[in-house]
């Protein structure tokens, strides 16, 4: 799928638009006899490329266009839907699986991202949200000592091994011949370019218990959005292709309960990444209809950003184009490469400094991923 081509562009914005709130007075929303124009085969591959397909039966129904669809739509979604509950289920046994066994060897665990999201009834339906792999947080000082134990029930690493340091987001990723489900023990939860405005060790202790199970443990409303937005942020510096789903996510962790902005953006600007903060927040509100207050905008970024999002949409070779200029900049400035090379020989290990961008790099070649 190329957004640069007009048919996967158009189904592209009629996704957009089943993703916002289902409200007909907010600006993007047709009304319901625009459906008859939408080209259903193009919006169901795009959904299904940016693992949407489960979503799609709970929008139509939130939007009340479900008896406008065409039966096969309609059959589709509702298939999509219900494969996406079943997947769900699984995920939810597995990850209570490896809390209890976590909590059994005094090992605090907190579950991120898609995870954590089949434990407070984010999405009304539970299948609704996607998600590949179970992500958890533990203490670094226990990180070897949650491999172990995972070791010991018949789990190992899939991805090649990498030098770990302080900085490292995970460990290589850990499955089981007889587990749906691959495990990825964080000690970190973002990049490092985004670790000031999420410290783990932080995060752990703010984290707060599911209401259903005494062994799972959550992160507060404001690590998880934060959470959300910092993965958003660093998507987008590796993907051509707006990730709608992480969007949607951020957009529902925004209504459920309503974040402090200025402390969500005092974090950010303290990771220095206030101005990358501003431009996902206005993408996500031109995509999915995200609220955010307009006092934090500032007007000079206003053309820059719906430059870059217009790149995105329409050309993203030149998208790509302007993220290798970025990093080809310090090749052309012999000070700032030698400053980044001392870093890089200053690190401790070059292998751990480079290493994770480039598996992420290879991991997230796909749109999908």
């Amino acid at each position: 799928m190329k957004l640069s081509r007009p048919r996967w562009r158009g189904a592209f914005r009629s996704l957009t638009r089943l993703l916002s709130p289902a409200n007909p007075s907010r600006r993007g929303h047709p009304p319901p006899d625009a459906l008859a124009g939408w080209d259903w085969p193009a919006i169901l591959r795009v959904a299904s490329d940016l693992r949407l397909a489960s979503t799609l039966h709970w929008r139509l129904a939130d939007h009340g266009w479900l008896p406008l669809m065409p039966d096969a739509v309609r059959d589709w979604t509702e298939g999509a839907a219900e494969l996406g509950r079943m997947r769900a289920e699984a995920q939810r046994e597995e990850a209570l699986v490896l809390t209890r066994l976590m909590a059994a060897a005094g090992i605090k665990t907190v579950l991120l991202k898609g995870t954590a999201a089949l434990f407070d009834g984010l999405y009304p339906d539970p299948g609704a949200r996607y998600s590949g792999d179970i992500d958890v947080l533990v203490p670094a000082d226990r990180l070897d000592a949650a491999q172990a134990l995972l070791r010991a029930q018949g789990f190992a690493p899939i991805q090649a091994p990498y030098a770990m340091t302080a900085r490292a987001k995970h460990l290589p990723r850990l499955a089981h011949p007889d587990r749906r489900f691959g495990i990825e023990l964080h000690q970190n939860v973002v990049e490092p370019a985004f670790q000031l405005a999420l410290p783990p060790t932080a995060m752990l202790e703010r984290a707060i218990p599911a209401q259903d199970s005494a062994a799972v443990w959550l992160p507060s409303p404001e690590d998880r959005l934060a959470h959300c937005l910092a993965h958003l942020m660093d998507d987008r510096r590796q993907s051509p292709v707006p990730l709608l789903r992480q969007m949607l996510e951020l957009r529902l962790l925004a209504e459920r309960t309503p974040p402090d902005w200025a402390t969500i953006t005092a974090r950010f600007a303290a990771a220095g990444v206030r101005g990358e903060l501003m431009d996902t927040l206005a993408t996500a509100e031109a995509l999915v209809g995200l609220a955010w207050p307009p006092a934090l905008r500032r007007p000079r970024y206003g053309l820059a950003w719906r430059w870059r999002l217009w790149q995105q949409l329409h050309v993203p070779g030149l998208a790509r184009a302007t993220r290798l200029a970025t990093l080809a900049a310090p090749l052309l400035r012999p000070r700032r490469l030698g400053g980044l090379l001392r870093r890089a020989a200053t690190s401790g290990d070059i292998r751990a400094f480079i290493g994770p961008r480039l598996r992420d790099l290879r991991d997230r070649t796909d749109p999908r991923a």
